[in-house]
């Protein structure tokens, strides 16, 4: 607890906004202007501020199958866009005669022993409430069991006891199945321990409701670009495999949620050996589909906390959001990696307007991405020998937020193709913005070469990109034209007590274009001087103006204005944060004020504070520790 008595003329305030939290140094020699302070070391009542300005400018219900379809997407796609087609059928019988029997038989059987004693009534009572327990279940050990189970039957719970191969039934490249009797469905194995095999072949199953499905303990594989499932209103993968054209694919009146659970690979092929009979299966529109695609509606993706889940695309972008509006949760604990791939083909629809490279994450809709805390995105661009192009990992091309407090990391080896303002590893169109609240954005970047004279990441339109309370932004890359941070007019870059803040580029290439940049609570090294503001204006070609350094340390001051430096940028925080609550003036009888509250880091470590009055720094007598 601080408390002193002090003259009038006081100026006080807190950066790192309304909950009070002042980024200050607990370990050294500190000197924010004008702000709360915090220092171990002595009072720096006898220096003086030092301020440098540069004011100078500045699909339908029903049962068909097909050999051959185009790639074309399904009826009532927006804005016009082709449909992903379907054709002529094939059906299969039911197995409800059979059940019903054996349910008549059960009936009668105990309503015999009922004349007999109370115990064997009992008996009966409890063999019948049994069987109204398992009348939500059903066991399939066979491709018309499971075929039956899920398109005409009842059980919300379809138990597989083996695996199963639905091509030994139907094996055209498309065979849609409408689900009739609507409901929440979990497919799931039946054996503890044991993950069975179903090869749904050309088999796509329409729920068409808000209905939602569970796959657990499975590995899956389909050819039919439709989904296994498709258009339901929530999808759950809990330690499942699959291998196909496309996991996911819902329509705009349909808003869906998609769950990863515990252990989840999901790779998009152009073709694939079914692993029950040796067959090799071409996917349904070639080699160019998404794992997950939504045409519109608002939906939702969750990696839930704890899981660990791969994604992948041989020609195509990973997650794909066609319209609406899309929140991407990465809970604590997950990890997640996303790899893209580009064979220079991949499908156009829904005026998606990606050109002809791939990404991890497309969208033309309103996108948000939410790391939390202890979470970690990975996107990995790696250019195989069979790609065309080095794909890009972000492509947001409407509104655009991401809230990084976990771990954002982006690697990418190879030259991007710079064809297209937009073929770059980091594209952001429309209002966007990025908040490193405490997290990591790292962007890493080899190989690419000495002719790429594109950026890293470019923000198109008017974004907000502002990294706080110890977050960390780490931009580095090899190639000697490029520039790491293109900004569009309007935008703003704040960085305010970062944990790091480091652009390293090679001698030639550019660090940031078009745009100011504005750094609080900062130094330039562990050893330096704290720095209060660092404004700094970059021109078109990556020149830097610095228009404002605060510091009380004039040498640091002098230095940090004449830091010309285009292609690096490297700074850290001032200090811990230190928490203000209850921060108080009560002018007293005599004229004079008394300040109190209390100064704390987040582990009790203590702080010391200090006020700037008419120019003078004045340290807060603490009362306790």
């Amino acid at each position: 607890m601080g408390v002193a008595s002090v003259l009038l003329g006081i100026t006080f305030s807190v950066y790192g906004g309304g909950q009070l939290v002042a980024h200050a140094d607990t370990t050294g020699a500190s000197g924010q202007p004008e702000e709360a302070k915090a220092t171990s070391n002595e009072a720096l009542a006898d220096q003086s501020q030092v301020t440098l300005n540069n004011n100078q400018p500045q699909a339908t219900t029903g049962e068909s199958s097909s050999q051959s379809a185009t790639q074309a997407q399904p009826a009532g796609s927006q804005d016009g866009a082709a449909e992903k087609a379907s054709a002529a059928g094939t059906s299969t019988t039911g197995q409800q005669g059979a059940s019903a029997a054996n349910d008549q038989t059960v009936n009668t059987q105990q309503q015999a022993r009922s004349n007999t004693s109370n115990a064997i009534n009992l008996v009966a009572l409890a063999a019948s409430t049994a069987t109204a327990e398992d009348s939500n279940s059903v066991t399939v050990t066979d491709a018309n069991g499971l075929i039956d189970a899920l398109q005409n039957g009842t059980a919300t719970t379809i138990n597989v006891a083996n695996n199963i191969n639905l091509g030994s039934v139907t094996d055209a490249q498309y065979t849609e199945k409408a689900i009739k009797n609507k409901r929440d469905i979990v497919i799931q194995s039946a054996t503890d321990g044991v993950k069975h095999t179903i090869d749904f072949a050309s088999y796509s199953f329409d729920m068409n409701t808000q209905n939602s499905v569970t796959f657990k303990d499975l590995n899956l594989y389909d050819r039919s670009y439709w989904g296994i499932i498709y258009n339901a209103g929530g999808y759950v993968f809990d330690n499942v495999d699959f291998t196909g054209s496309q996991l996911v694919y819902t329509k705009p009146s349909i808003n869906s949620t998609v769950t990863f659970k515990n252990n989840v690979n999901a790779t998009a092929v152009g073709s694939y050996v079914g692993p029950l009979d040796g067959k090799t299966r071409t996917s349904q529109g070639g080699n160019t589909q998404q794992i997950l695609q939504f045409e519109g509606g608002n939906n939702q993706i969750i990696f839930a906390s704890g899981s660990t889940v791969t994604l992948m695309t041989t020609n195509l972008n990973v997650l794909e959001i066609d319209g609406g509006t899309t929140t991407i949760d990465v809970q604590n604990g997950a990890n997640v990696t996303i790899d893209p791939h580009s064979k220079g083909n991949p499908e156009p629809l829904n005026g998606i307007g990606m050109g002809i490279i791939a990404r991890a994450i497309a969208s033309k809709g309103t996108t948000n991405l939410n790391i939390d805390k202890g979470a970690t995105l990975n996107i990995n661009l790696v250019k195989d020998a069979s790609d065309k192009d080095l794909s890009g990992a972000l492509y947001l091309n409407s509104e655009a937020t991401l809230n990084v407090n976990g771990n954002l990391n982006i690697n990418s080896a190879g030259q991007s193709n710079y064809s297209r303002p937009d073929y770059v590893p980091v594209y952001i169109n429309g209002t966007a913005a990025i908040n490193v609240n405490g997290g990591s954005f790292k962007v890493n970047v080899t190989n690419m070469g000495t002719n790429y004279t594109g950026p890293i990441i470019s923000s198109n339109g008017k974004s907000k990109i502002a990294i706080s309370h110890h977050g960390t932004f780490d931009v580095t890359e090899d190639g000697a034209k490029a520039t790491a941070i293109v900004l569009g007019s309007g935008s703003t870059f704040t960085s305010a007590q970062p944990e790091l803040f480091n652009i390293s580029m090679p001698d030639g290439a550019t660090a940031i274009q078009n745009g100011k940049v504005q750094f609080t609570g900062v130094k330039t090294s562990a050893t330096g001087q704290p720095i209060g503001e660092i404004d700094t204006i970059y021109d078109k070609n990556g020149n830097p103006t610095v228009t404002k350094v605060t510091s009380y340390d004039e040498a640091t001051a002098t230095r940090t204005a004449g830091n010309a430096a285009k292609n690096k940028i490297s700074l850290i925080a001032a200090g811990e944060e230190v928490n203000l609550t209850n921060v108080k003036f009560v002018k007293n009888a005599d004229g004079t004020y008394t300040m109190s509250g209390n100064a704390n880091t987040a582990d009790q470590q203590g702080a010391y504070v200090y006020i700037i009055i008419n120019g003078t720094v004045h340290q807060v007598d603490p009362t306790d520790s």
